[in-house]
């Protein structure tokens, strides 16, 4: 019985322990998706508004977007956030002084038969807790 009892428990700690490791693992990321360097075209939605391009290459991007919201008119620009495989994050200061943190990632269609091109996503937030995403797609 001291025997069963032990292996149950040793079991259930594997679980726990897995169970913990599981979104890490789901946001590791790979290698940088084929053909997906170049010049993106953006667009910006959510509490701030605008458009923009983002250029992907040598293993970084860099954002530059014209960002409206009621009265204030910003430039977004990181021009040096690292792609981490697929994935990228980093921080930013809009012109304004308000401080937006970018997490994203970057889908190649190489292997795609029916698509072709890149795509990239992109969720901000600033320090308020307002929030939105920029999306583009390779030009």
């Amino acid at each position: 019985m001291q025997g069963t009892r032990r292996t149950i428990l040793l079991c259930l700690a594997v679980l726990v322990a897995a169970g913990s490791a599981t979104p890490v693992l789901l946001r590791a990321a790979g290698k940088q998706p084929k053909k997906t360097d170049g010049a993106y075209q953006v667009t910006v939605a959510g509490y701030y508004t605008g458009t923009g391009t983002i250029d992907v290459k040598n293993k970084k991007l860099s954002i530059v977007a014209n960002i409206l919201h009621e009265d204030l008119s910003a430039v977004l620009s990181a021009p040096n956030l690292r792609l981490n495989g697929d994935h990228f994050d980093g921080t930013t200061t809009l012109g304004s002084g308000v401080k937006l943190t970018l997490t994203g990632r970057l889908d190649g269609y190489d292997n795609d038969k029916d698509f072709r091109g890149a795509r990239l996503l992109c969720n901000y937030v600033d320090d308020a807790g307002h929030r939105g995403r920029i999306v583009g797609v390779l030009q």
